[in-house]
């Protein structure tokens, strides 16, 4: 056994000494590849070369297309200026009232307070009567001069107030609500006295219903621009091969039966319901940001024009050969050759976070499709940051799927 690796090593370098390596061509470009021969009218592998197809150097870089034939010589150049899409999106909060839906800890509460003359006693608790919220603020005011004190009832009916540093804030959410964690100092009418409460955590309900929505100071306006770009072409042949799949960016004979060159581009259209295909955030959601004077505070943001994402099939002269509808956010467009017919299977966006597989049948003489069948639409799983705000699902970094599941989206 010894003796044949020995033998199959010597071979080897004796083969890699003997070879020669000599340049055919230097080719411009970020980008190379091969159209496999099945994907060619001539059924030759042909080489080709890109720029600002693969990598973007900017937002709207011209996208460049060279052709080569067997001896890499040039055959054939052709472009595609990418059109661009722009719009305002503007920061909003609106303050709403919550509610207690059940106390997840109680944390520890004790009697807590300096006695003041003529107001309160260690022995007695209050000495002036305190029966009302005006009487109880009143009697604090004299306590507390001068500091900055939000009054409020309790969840058990109490007189309470909490200072300016005394904790009220979020605590997480999930599916079963929105957690808040608090301290504070509340009236106990049986003995008297007052008592402070420390790192109570509580899930509570946020009221949604008539917000007062407007311009948020605190968060800049930004704006966003959608670029189009040549989008792959995945093409499973099972007439060709068993399970293999070519993904290229330029084929002659998978849309239609000529001998031009042809490409995919992810574009973009203006929509008057909200939608967002760049996965960066879902527009009309609703992210919960902290607690102000005693009420949370909800934020979400509006744009000027709403846009979605479709596929358009183009050959080297620009000319539109057809449009697939909205590609959503999974991105998920391929072809399949099957018993001489080819197919085209496409992921689409339903709304409400639902989407469905369509299947089209690609006619290749009069360039169009036809719907065959769609999947049942079903729900994509909610994706949210680290800081618990719901994201698209290519928004990028480190993000948390529904059910925990943690991943990193490059």
């Amino acid at each position: 056994m010894k003796r044949t690796l020995l033998a199959s090593a010597f071979a080897v370098m004796a083969l890699a000494a003997s070879a020669q390596v000599s340049e055919v061509t230097k080719m411009k470009g970020d980008g190379f590849g091969f159209i496999p021969k099945s994907l060619t009218t001539t059924g030759v592998i042909t080489p080709y070369s890109t720029i600002g197809v693969e990598y973007h150097g900017n937002d709207n870089q011209t996208a460049e297309f060279t052709v080569y034939d067997a001896s890499f010589n040039v055959a054939k150049t052709f472009s595609y200026e990418p059109k661009v899409f722009k719009a305002k999106r503007v920061p909003m909060k609106a303050l709403a009232d919550f509610k207690t839906k059940e106390v997840l800890d109680k944390g520890y509460e004790k009697e807590s307070f300096r006695p003041v003359f003529g107001v309160y006693d260690y022995e007695k608790g209050f000495l002036v009567p305190v029966t009302t919220m005006d009487e109880f603020k009143a009697a604090i005011a004299k306590m507390l001069s001068g500091e900055t004190v939000d009054f409020f009832t309790d969840d058990n009916g109490n007189f309470a107030f909490r200072l300016l540093n005394d904790k009220l804030y979020i605590d997480g959410w999930g599916d079963d609500g929105v957690r808040v964690r608090e301290s504070f100092y509340y009236y106990n009418s049986s003995d008297n006295r007052l008592y402070r409460v420390e790192n109570l955590l509580k899930l509570v309900e946020v009221d949604t219903s008539n917000l007062a929505w407007k311009e948020d100071d605190s968060r800049q306006s930004d704006g966003i621009t959608l670029t189009e770009s040549i989008y792959p072409t995945e093409v499973y042949d099972y007439d060709v091969n068993c399970n293999e799949s070519s993904d290229v960016y330029l084929s002659q004979n998978v849309f239609n039966n000529d001998d031009k060159y042809e490409y995919v581009v992810e574009s973009y259209r203006e929509v008057s319901t909200p939608t967002d295909p760049t996965g960066s955030y879902q527009p009309g959601s609703i992210s919960i940001n902290g607690i102000e004077n005693g009420k949370a505070v909800l934020t979400t943001e509006v744009q000027d024009k709403y846009y979605e994402s479709y596929l358009i099939v183009k050959d080297e002269d620009g000319k539109d050969l057809f449009t697939v509808p909205t590609s959503g956010y999974k991105n998920d467009f391929t072809i399949y050759r099957a018993n001489g017919k080819t197919f085209i299977s496409n992921y689409e966006s339903q709304g409400n976070g639902l989407g469905q597989y369509v299947i089209y049948l690609l006619d290749k003489t009069d360039t169009g499709i036809t719907e065959l069948a769609r999947t049942q639409a079903v729900k994509s799983a909610k994706t949210f940051n680290m800081a618990g705000m719901l994201v698209g699902k290519n928004a990028k970094g480190l993000v948390i799927q529904q059910g925990g599941k943690k991943y990193f989206n490059k």
